[in-house]
């Protein structure tokens, strides 16, 4: 399991990265970290947070973009398709 913290801003955000299920976010406020399912990526590997705070997952067969909007997550997955990158 990779683990990623957030240093940029207080109080800072814990991310857990499961290697074939998925994201787990561990916010100080919050008691039970929140769980996102990213099996369909398939082999999570690389995470990386943006400037904008934006979380980039990278999977066997996709890459995904993680945007906070209030207290949900919204996802944009993107994926290869005969070498060209398709978006939603």
């Amino acid at each position: 399991m990779l683990q990623v913290w957030d240093l940029r801003s207080q109080p800072t955000n814990t991310y857990f990265l499961h290697y074939t299920s998925g994201l787990s976010i561990r916010e100080p406020s919050q008691a039970t970290p929140t769980f996102i399912d990213l099996s369909a990526l398939s082999y999570m590997r690389d995470l990386l947070i943006d400037q904008k705070g934006d979380l980039w997952i990278g999977g066997w067969n996709q890459l995904v973009r993680l945007r906070c909007q209030g207290n949900q997550w919204s996802q944009d997955h993107y994926r290869l398709s005969h070498s060209v990158l398709i978006s939603p």
